[in-house]
């Protein structure tokens, strides 16, 4: 967050989403380095800083939409941190996680500020709803799923939708806490999940691929993918959605046609892809550096 600032004064007038087909620009900057034998997930290798310490590594971190927090997720631990001087407001082992010395990651989480609420999902197969404010549980959405790798909230806070190792897409209504109904869709390791702007859509990451998925008539569309899609977004009014994965490729895809209007290839792992508040360009994370588009 704290290269965010550079990045918009630098770039604000790059790529915008909201054009048709424009080729990206691209910026890449290095992230700090860590110890020798340190977790490839930490957050010191996102964002260069080593304030935000959690028990057991970390595996995970997200900021707070108004960028005034950090959670961090490690070993059956989850903690929320002040953003500017590190400050921990709240940590928390979730009593239903096996006492293990080394297990049970928090891989997956999302911030809800408006609904004050948190999501999140971890290795032992459990998704839990915490209130943001407190680290509070609210809510437990599912146990023993196997490794929960991506959650969402909806733009409302109404939805949450989250993937496992197992190839399982599941999505639930918090106001009642009842499942969605999605359509019967092949059982894929499932690396991402994203709503559109406007809640009605899902787009599901996978292996070679991701579906974009029309939950309320029950019905999905596939597409291809070079290699496992680890992070998706829509953009453009829901048009289009950008992904990035495994083998280091960001696509920028119109839905309706399928058409790859450009794409970018690193030799890298590409963990994270998010759209910055502007909504004219994206910064796409590896473990090593970050690029602006």
């Amino acid at each position: 967050m704290k290269y965010l600032p550079l990045f918009l004064l630098l770039f604000a007038s790059s790529a915008a989403f909201s054009q048709d087909y424009i080729e990206p620009i691209t910026f890449k900057r290095s992230t700090g380095n860590l110890a020798e034998g340190a977790d490839s997930m930490t957050l010191e290798k996102i964002v260069g800083c080593s304030k935000f310490a959690v028990t057991n590594r970390i595996w995970s971190a997200i900021y707070s939409p108004d960028g005034k927090y950090i959670v961090v997720g490690g070993y059956n631990y989850i903690a929320c941190f002040n953003q500017k001087n590190g400050e921990k407001i709240w940590g928390r082992i979730v009593d239903s996680f096996p006492k293990y010395p080394v297990g049970n990651p928090v891989r997956a989480i999302a911030i809800h500020q408006k609904t004050n609420q948190l999501l999140f999902g971890a290795d032992n197969g459990g998704i839990y709803v915490l209130k943001f404010s407190t680290g509070e549980i609210e809510q437990i959405l599912a146990e023993n799923k196997g490794w929960i790798m991506s959650v969402a909230l909806s733009p409302s806070g109404r939805f949450a939708a989250a993937s496992d190792i197992n190839g399982q897409l599941n999505m639930w209504d918090l106001k009642t806490g009842n499942k969605i109904l999605l359509p019967n869709m092949p059982n894929v390791r499932g690396e991402a999940v994203s709503f559109s702007s406007d809640g009605k859509f899902l787009a599901f990451g996978s292996n070679n691929g991701f579906y974009f998925i029309d939950w309320d008539n029950q019905t999905y569309e596939k597409y291809d993918a070079p290699s496992t899609v680890q992070s998706i977004v829509f953009i453009n009014k829901d048009k289009e959605v950008l992904i990035s994965g495994w083998t280091g490729f960001v696509q920028r895809i119109h839905l309706e046609s399928k058409e790859i209007l450009w794409q970018y290839q690193e030799k890298d792992w590409l963990i994270n892809l998010k759209v910055l508040p502007n909504k004219t360009s994206a910064l796409v994370i590896s473990p090593f550096y970050v690029l602006h588009l």
